[in-house]
């Protein structure tokens, strides 16, 4: 990767005379925007990083000028002790990754109109994080107000608070990290889900325009505290159905707001003060509730659009003996998971997943594609099991780690008298090396499509401590291979 960085004047993105290398930045290449205003009328391509590095005499920023960000493409803004700004003019789409962190840092992201009396648009498809400081997404038009559409993810965490003055719609998730706060001060859409992250810390949520609330909020625990700013109300009341619990406030009979939670709360569970200030004639409601913290047993980073985030998961209800939580990714976006807690059921997706137990006895399930699968340690006595993918003639190839005496390994897709198996005595990653198949799961001569690598571990051991056996399940063929435990 060459590291481009601009000459610190205003210009336009694609002058080449005004980069340290006299070229433009490319696909491949970093470019840091230290000092000066930088616009972009072109879309930021897959595989380019712009790095926005404050100082503590700069403030840079990037404008995009009806130019999107691309999947694969990254704005990185580095904000600490500083500000850094994104200005996004005209329609701008993000497909790819946008992220500013940095300890007391400031970040402002404006939507602002194309200079013509057109509103300014953000659609975010993709990631945006925001990590560290205090953020803005503020619309900034000087026409009608500008709109926050959001379709992806964004991640508020690392003590950081984030204000949107936009309005909000689209079909996404806005992520609030344990001990962090969220304001948004615009109307908000029904697609729109909060996710309060699992966890005890005092995580904050104002809605300052509580009326104009359509969303749903996840998550909302004895920690927490959620502030309403709406019009004056005089009675309030709960309704549940499918799941969805619905605070209704109301003057006169008349609906004033209301706010939907994911989960069963009841007026016995929530508790309410509230005081009204008729100069500005808004009543402020603080919102609490008896209903427990939810416990963190996953940390994940979804690796397409590099979004981090905490989840809660299911009591793990069977039929493997042991297991106590079970979380399964929903996404088809590549993700490393890491368990928090041990005995956990953790199901990646169709993409390249790194799944990590933590101790006790785990089911790890990489799906398809490849997958990298650590298991705990075995030294609590616990033994994990290992399932890949290959039917439907999907390629993977699946690194194991830490199997060991009692461990389990499955291969679907694997058919008897058909499937290839021959060993490789050392193949795989660079420091995750080990005695691999490489099997043809369609049979000989058809290629290889069924890779399995057992990190650490040599045919002789393979040879003097694995039990082989195929089988069928559900209609499924499969090749099972178990690590035995010393008579």
């Amino acid at each position: 990767m060459a590291t481009k960085t601009w000459n610190g004047t205003d210009g336009q993105f694609n002058s080449a005379l005004d980069w340290s290398s006299g070229t433009v930045p490319v696909p491949g290449d970093m470019a840091v925007i230290n000092a000066g205003t930088v616009t972009s009328t072109q879309p930021l391509q897959a595989g380019l990083v712009v790095a926005l590095v404050a100082t503590s005499s700069t403030v840079p920023a990037l404008v995009l000028r009806d130019a999107d960000i691309a999947a694969g493409a990254t704005v990185h803004g580095e904000t600490a002790a500083s500000a850094a700004s994104l200005r996004l003019t005209g329609q701008v789409r993000n497909a790819g990754n946008i992220t500013f962190d940095g300890a007391g840092g400031t970040t402002v992201i404006g939507v602002q109109d194309d200079g013509n009396g057109v509103a300014g648009r953000f659609e975010n498809d993709g990631g945006l994080s925001l990590v560290g400081q205090t953020a803005y997404l503020a619309s900034q038009s000087t026409a009608a107000a500008g709109s926050f559409v959001n379709n992806g993810v964004v991640s508020v965490r690392g003590d950081t608070t984030a204000y949107v003055n936009a309005p909000v719609s689209g079909a996404g998730q806005i992520r609030v990290g344990d001990g962090n706060g969220l304001q948004l001060s615009a109307a908000v859409g029904a697609g729109q889900r909060i996710i309060l992250e699992p966890g005890t810390g005092a995580s904050q949520l104002r809605l300052t325009d509580a009326g104009e609330y359509a969303g749903v909020i996840s998550g909302f625990g004895a920690s927490d505290v959620i502030r309403l700013t709406s019009g004056r109300w005089d009675s309030s009341s709960v309704s549940s159905a499918n799941g969805t619990s619905t605070l209704s406030l109301t003057l006169a009979g008349a609906a004033v707001a209301r706010v939907a939670f994911e989960g069963a709360y009841t007026a016995a569970n929530l508790s309410l003060s509230s005081s009204y200030d008729p100069s500005t004639a808004q009543q402020t409601t603080v919102l609490s509730t008896t209903v427990a913290d939810r416990t963190p047993v996953i940390a994940f980073t979804d690796t397409t659009n590099s979004v981090s985030g905490i989840e809660a998961a299911k009591a793990y209800i069977g039929p493997v003996a042991g297991l106590q939580w079970e979380y399964l990714w929903s996404s088809p976006d590549a993700v490393a998971m890491a368990a928090q807690v041990p005995n956990v059921f953790l199901h990646g997706g169709p993409g390249g997943d790194a799944l990590l137990a933590k101790s006790g006895s785990n089911v790890l399930d990489g799906g398809g594609g490849s997958n990298f699968l650590v298991g705990a340690s075995g030294s609590d006595g616990g033994a994990d099991t290992f399932f890949v993918d290959g039917r439907g003639g999907v390629e993977t190839w699946s690194t194991i780690v830490n199997f060991h005496p009692g461990d389990a390994a499955t291969i679907f897709g694997f058919h008897a008298g058909t499937s290839t198996l021959p060993w490789t005595a050392s193949d795989g990653a660079p420091g995750s090396m080990g005695a691999t198949i490489h099997s043809e799961l369609n049979g000989a001569g058809t290629g290889v499509n069924g890779s399995m690598t057992f990190a650490g571990i040599d045919l002789a051991t393979v040879q003097s401590h694995f039990a082989i056996t195929t089988g069928n399940v559900g209609g499924s063929d499969y090749l099972l291979i178990q690590y035995l435990r010393p008579a």
